[in-house]
């Protein structure tokens, strides 16, 4: 046997000698996966790229953006200075997924307009398990699919972490999923490390205010309706202006103004994830 076959096994089995010791004394593990989308399905060379965290804790997991943690985290330690700081001005992930492992309740945090939404996901996945096989980071992943959100999914999961999870709302294969991504390739998230993480970690809220309940029907309907109108907060909020040259401009002319724009981002952002959502 060559000695790179041979560092691949140790490294294989070290992993998941560690994960079990892990699991087994209630530790924390993160794991981190790169995730690349395309947002625009006129645009197929436009391929987006965000890291994503998935903590699993005893009891519960949490999904999120790696960036936004970040952001959330340093925005949190300045205001705790008394300092007032500014998100990075770009587009980042936004939405927070967590399940809860005894009966796998899925809440997705998330935002439209002005408004804070915990949308409650009641959905079930019903996967087709495949007798194909590959390796991925050192595991041996088997292949299952699924309908989901109105796309064709295509997962590998591994039962040597026997984790029911994976990442976004995708759960239920015996195994954790380290892999999965739609039939066109529009969407794909691939795991590239674990590691522990303490167990006392917890996500940075920015904000004390209680996001409104939801079901999954009614946050579809809001959507929806943010699409169409996306600044239907606006009004009654902005007053008419003057300009640094002294022009004047009505609150009307401000939010059509605003509303072009943000119907013009809204347009090229049409291959979605769950692009149910737009049906």
């Amino acid at each position: 046997m060559k000695l790179a076959k041979i560092l691949k096994m140790i490294f294989r089995i070290t992993i998941i000698l560690l994960l079990n010791f892990y699991m087994t004394n209630g530790q924390s593990l993160r794991f981190v996966y790169d995730y690349q989308f395309v947002p625009d399905s006129c645009n197929l060379k436009e391929i987006n790229r965000e890291m994503m965290y998935l903590d699993i804790k005893d009891s519960s997991s949490l999904f999120y953006s790696k960036e936004k943690f970040e952001s959330d985290s340093t925005i949190l330690e300045q205001s705790k200075k008394g300092v007032f700081a500014m998100p990075p001005n770009k587009q980042m992930i936004t939405y927070r997924i967590y399940k809860n492992k005894k009966n796998f309740n899925i809440l997705m945090n998330t935002s439209l307009l002005s408004t804070m939404l915990s949308v409650t996901d009641s959905r079930t996945i019903e996967w087709s398990v495949l007798s194909e096989h590959k390796t991925i980071l050192g595991f041996s992943a088997q292949k299952a699919t699924c309908n989901f959100a109105g796309r064709r999914w295509i997962a590998f999961f591994t039962k040597e972490i026997p984790i029911h999870d994976g990442p976004y709302k995708f759960y239920g294969l015996p195994g954790l999923i380290l892999e999965i991504y739609d039939e066109s390739q529009s969407h794909d998230f691939k795991i590239i490390e674990i590691k522990k993480i303490r167990e006392d970690s917890e996500y940075p809220l920015l904000s004390t205010v209680k996001p409104t309940n939801v079901t999954h029907d009614k946050y579809k309907e809001l959507f929806k309706n943010f699409r169409k109108n996306p600044t239907a907060h606006l009004i009654g909020k902005i007053l008419d202006q003057e300009d640094s040259e002294g022009n004047f401009r009505s609150a009307q002319q401000i939010i059509r103004e605003i509303e072009i724009n943000e119907l013009k981002k809204i347009r090229k952002d049409n291959n979605i994830l769950e692009i149910d959502l737009l049906k």
